[in-house]
């Protein structure tokens, strides 16, 4: 593990599963409480040869970063997005109206765009081949992926619907990508979507 020290706050660095994830800043405690966990900045149009050293101090202008996540890609550059949180919650309404869309980093001048994300921890698995047994569906699915819990709902011609809660987004969409390669032992038919918010 690295370290990032951006306006005089230490930032561990690490990349796992394709993305940097700067934080959190070492002495959070001096700002109060953990952040929401809740609550993201998506950020994207971001020029694939930025990297943290760039990007980290122009975010933390803005206060105190609790995790700045850069999505990344084999060949070291990063894949134009990446999500932003702030320890705290009145720096996301400062943090839009000073870089949403707005030119920064100059010379030269780049513009990203930014929107809340949407912290989903639900997925929604259907059109299974009715001839499998829905326990049997639900037993696979666990040994896949971790779930916190698995409801089974039935559309108006009786075939299952399972949404799948996790614990966090993270693991969420870790999951959807397992999910995903899996889909054809469900039928040829079968369907995982993001479910609501």
């Amino acid at each position: 593990m690295t370290s990032l020290v951006v306006w005089g706050e230490p930032y561990p660095v690490i990349q796992i599963n394709g993305q940097k994830i700067i934080g959190p800043c070492q002495n959070w405690e001096k700002f109060g409480r953990k952040p929401n966990q809740s609550l993201e900045i998506f950020i994207s149009k971001i020029p694939h040869h930025l990297t943290e050293f760039e990007l980290m101090p122009v975010f933390a202008s803005i206060g105190p970063i609790w995790k700045f996540r850069l999505m990344m890609n084999f060949s070291g550059q990063n894949r134009g997005f990446a999500y932003l949180q702030y320890i705290h919650e009145e720096n996301y309404d400062k943090a839009f109206e000073a870089l949403n869309g707005k030119t920064f980093l100059f010379p030269p001048k780049y513009r990203v765009n930014m929107t809340m994300s949407r912290n989903i921890c639900t997925l929604v698995l259907g059109g299974i081949d009715t001839r499998f047994d829905h326990k049997l569906v639900e037993k696979n699915i666990q040994s896949l992926v971790c779930v916190k819990e698995i409801d089974i709902l039935y559309n108006n011609r009786s075939q299952p619907i399972f949404f799948i809660k996790f614990y966090n987004h993270r693991d969420t969409a870790l999951s959807r990508r397992t999910l995903l390669q899996y889909l054809p032992a469900f039928g040829n038919k079968a369907w995982v979507r993001w479910g609501p918010h």
